[in-house]
């Protein structure tokens, strides 16, 4: 199944290659001849100039002429052009890589290996040369072959990394040649990151994606956060929130692990860690500005700034929220905040709901409008009890988050600001 896979991505993306390159170089090629006097523009090369023809093309001319006849299935002129072009130029991997695919197509498949092998030599770096030899080790089945190829192609180009991606996927969960991959795995080549995450987000299996992931942990080459977010997101899509939790925790900085406490993290908005995890999310919009700054009357050097900027639509404001993973107990949200000129029909509200099987509101401030300095605001929750904490579903995890006050559109029009700090939850006792 992997081999029909790779095949096409690997054959659509070797027509892509001879389209692009041969009709730019056979336009180049064009150009100096009608300048020399020697020929009139055609339309398709391969009729205008045969195999024999007393011409002085470059290697990389016979190559494209070699394509253009591989396209009308005229193996005997496609095997002429390619060794003209090896004859201009005995070095050209792009000519032998072409005689390679010719000796794969009449099934001359040792042949093809000392070719490929040849081409390899002539051009290990080059993406034309590469997608062909990969093209010849995938019609021979020979997967050790093949990665090593494959993984110098998508290091060195990363311009084709996203169409083999889904043929890398099936490697990954074929069990005779995972073992294969494991070992680049253990590498962490550069593509390995944005593969990873797209594993994450395609594979249905978590099983699998933990596989791989616990590779990369016991490899000498540390994780990159690239690789830890899409695992951490993964986790959240499964549940699995304190182990997402954990792992999330431990791509922080020393000093932004500094901002977390075992409830909320950051609250005074002094990190730049967000929208990530269980960081504070935040989703402006062109009728809401969200950022941290310096105000007057805050702790520390930033606090929460939102500004409405006009009255003209509706706005269901659900833009400022954090995920919690509070055990069951009694809790007591508090925070201080400062309003300025903040016109609105019904106001904002702090609101504390489960995030896991439903949507119970645990608990909600007082709306807040108008204007003022500095208060302190504070609501009292209970989070409720369950069998399990791991368990998925049920109030496993909260969010808490910043909600228009009414359901109705005509009361959720909004101008002016507000500021927040000093956000914590601190347990009842």
């Amino acid at each position: 199944m992997w081999q029909r896979l790779i095949i096409v991505i690997v054959v659509g993306l070797l027509g892509w290659q001879a389209v692009v390159m041969g009709i730019a170089q056979m336009q180049s090629e064009r150009l100096a001849a009608i300048y020399a006097g020697w020929a009139t523009p055609w339309v398709d090369a391969v009729d205008s100039i045969p195999p024999d023809a007393k011409v002085n093309l470059t290697a990389d001319g016979w190559a494209s002429l070699t394509d253009q006849a591989l396209v009308r299935g005229n193996q005997t002129d496609a095997e002429a052009y390619a060794w003209r072009a090896i004859n201009s130029n005995i070095s050209s991997g792009r000519a032998v890589a072409r005689l390679l695919n010719i000796r794969d197509l009449q099934h001359k498949m040792e042949a093809g290996d000392r070719l490929a092998a040849l081409a390899s030599r002539l051009w290990p770096m080059h993406s034309d040369a590469l997608l062909r030899i990969s093209a010849h080790w995938i019609a021979r089945e020979d997967l050790k072959q093949l990665m090593p190829v494959l993984n110098t192609l998508m290091t060195q180009t990363g311009e084709f990394n996203a169409q083999l991606y889904p043929a890398l996927h099936q490697l990954a969960q074929a069990e005779d040649v995972n073992a294969t991959l494991k070992q680049y795995v253990a590498q962490a080549p550069t593509w390995w990151p944005a593969f990873f995450a797209y594993l994450c987000a395609q594979e249905k299996d978590l099983s699998l994606i933990r596989t791989y992931y616990q590779i990369r942990q016991q490899a000498d080459k540390p994780l990159l956060k690239s690789e830890q977010i899409p695992y951490v997101n993964r986790l959240l899509q499964a549940q699995q929130w304190q182990q997402a939790r954990t792992i999330w925790a431990q791509t922080l900085e020393p000093e932004q692990q500094q901002l977390a406490t075992d409830r909320l993290y950051d609250g005074g908005f002094e990190g730049e860690i967000h929208n990530e995890g269980f960081a504070w999310y935040f989703r402006p919009t062109p009728l809401v500005a969200i950022d941290t700054g310096l105000t007057g009357g805050i702790d520390g050097k930033r606090a929460l700034h939102i500004a409405f900027k006009a009255q003209k639509k509706p706005i269901n404001f659900q833009q400022v929220w954090q995920r919690l993973v509070l055990p069951s107990g009694d809790y007591t949200l508090k925070l201080r905040y400062r309003l300025d000129s903040f016109n609105t029909g019904k106001g904002l509200q702090w609101r504390i709901r489960c995030d896991a099987g439903d949507t119970t509101l645990l608990g909600e401030s007082q709306p807040l409008t108008g204007s003022g300095n500095w208060q302190a605001l504070s609501v009292n929750f209970s989070v409720p009890a369950r069998d399990k904490d791991t368990q998925p579903g049920g109030c496993a995890t909260q969010m808490l988050r910043l909600e228009a006050a009414s359901q109705y559109a005509h009361e959720r029009l909004f101008e002016g600001g507000l500021w927040f700090d000093d956000v914590e939850v601190k347990a009842v006792k």
